[in-house]
């Protein structure tokens, strides 16, 4: 289960650009300013940094959880369709009017991504 994943430390798809205006938590600057932090030593396209540029074969089945307002919401959509190009097992579910890590809200929006998470882990109710 992916929540929000930082999949792209470079923040490299202009689609990222669009999505700032309606994101209450993260900035392009920020971001392209942390990832260099978060990379260290590597580059911030190195796929052990940016998994969208990682092969994606042979992965276990992922659930990515994005809101529909926050910046990594391009990363998310790209990443699910290399996914899917390499025949993985995926979903992404979007959170309509979500923003950054929506899914951990205490909202009822929250509330329900946390329950289809349960289920799609095998946790018990």
């Amino acid at each position: 289960v992916l929540i929000s994943p930082w999949l792209d430390h470079a923040l490299s798809d202009p689609a990222s650009l669009a999505q700032e205006q309606s994101d209450l938590m993260l900035t392009v600057t920020g971001i392209r300013a942390m990832g260099p932090y978060y990379a260290g030593f590597r580059s911030t396209d190195d796929p052990l940094i940016s998994p969208v540029h990682a092969s994606l074969e042979d992965l276990p089945p992922m659930h990515i959880f994005a809101g529909t307002e926050e910046l990594f919401l391009a990363d998310c959509r790209r990443f699910a369709k290399r996914a899917e190009a390499a025949g993985n097992d995926h979903t992404l579910r979007l959170m309509p009017g979500g923003q950054h890590v929506a899914a951990i809200f205490h909202t009822r929006e929250g509330r329900a991504a946390r329950a289809q998470m349960a289920v799609l882990i095998g946790w018990p109710a």
